[in-house]
């Protein structure tokens, strides 16, 4: 049996296909289902001149929230989520997590009362139903997220999302936000390569004025002096701590993020500190099993802390 298969010159007509694209705010909004309460520019301009601060202009676009006497907020009333069931107390504020271009304000009452009305770009308010699945626990009484105007055009010229990711606002990122987990093997090789070679190079320059097993007798007495010891000591510290933040950083990259140098950078030292110390104590009380110690926290508890610190305090990439 044969089979054959002839084609045609004449065109098929297709029906036209329609491409639909939508933004980062579109698709939030359509995500939760729900009335977002979102204030713009120019509808917080049109009620400045019947407003004193940004409390009436909440108080007069958004009826779930109410504004009630407090005796901690240095004066100011409180504006927070009208919640029937909720037992509260006289003077108490519960006040939404506030959030001022990406940064967190922890007095929102003294914030509400004294920011600038004609700076704010755009109010978003996040119920607590809803806030606590994208900031977590601290939102348990909502989440207010401000942008001001410059900020707003500083995002808009880097081609950023709406406004800052959830996870980075957060403080430690949301890895529900990435289409892979964190590469903390990789980070961690290439954490501990890092640190071993500044170790090696920091100590080499250390050893030019202080010898390692003197870590704890010569503190500024050396044949460098004074200040050639301290910058000894200060190349011991901050060349392993460079080695092992970079290097943590370059493993730790996705497609949507990176690792923030300066969070890595301070858990190295934090973890580096306590070998140094342990290290210089085995020369004073004798004891051989502190130097194992020592050496264990200088290689191995560094670019654990390092992997840790890279997993939880990253930037979001936009690329």
């Amino acid at each position: 049996m044969a089979v054959r298969i002839a084609l045609g010159s004449e065109a098929i007509e297709l029906d036209p296909v329609v491409v639909t694209a939508r933004g980062e705010r579109e698709r939030r909004n359509r995500g939760r289902g729900v009335r977002i309460n979102e204030l713009t520019a120019d509808e917080i301009e049109t009620l400045i001149p019947t407003s004193r601060n940004l409390a009436d202009v909440l108080q007069q676009t958004i009826p779930s929230l109410r504004s009630v006497p407090s005796t901690v907020a240095n004066g100011y009333n409180c504006i927070e989520f009208r919640n029937p069931a909720t037992i509260r107390f006289a003077g108490d504020c519960r006040s939404p997590m506030t959030l001022v271009d990406g940064i967190r304000m922890f007095d929102p009452p003294t914030l509400f009362s004294t920011i600038d009305l004609n700076s704010i770009s755009r109010i978003e308010l996040i119920p607590p139903a809803e806030a606590g699945a994208e900031y977590g626990s601290d939102s348990a009484f909502g989440v207010l997220v401000i942008e001001t105007k410059s900020f707003s055009t500083e995002r808009a010229r880097n081609g950023a999302q709406d406004r800052p990711m959830p996870g980075e606002l957060a403080g430690t990122w949301n890895w529900d936000l990435e289409g892979s987990s964190h590469p903390s093997t990789r980070v961690f090789l290439y954490s501990f390569l890092g640190n071993a070679a500044g170790l090696a190079a920091g100590l080499a320059l250390a050893r030019q004025c202080v010898e390692f097993d003197r870590l704890a007798v010569d503190v500024f007495n050396s044949s460098c002096g004074r200040w050639g010891t301290f910058g000894a000591r200060s190349a011991a510290l901050s060349i392993p701590v460079f080695g092992a933040s970079a290097a943590a950083r370059f493993a730790g990259r996705t497609d949507f993020s990176h690792g923030r140098f300066w969070p890595t950078a301070l858990a190295a030292g934090v973890a580096l500190l306590p070998g140094y110390a342990i290290a210089s104590s085995s020369t004073v009380d004798g004891f051989q099993g502190t130097t194992w110690i020592s050496r264990f926290i200088l290689l191995f508890g560094v670019p654990a802390a390092t992997t840790l610190a890279d997993y939880m305090y990253r930037r979001f990439d936009g690329s």
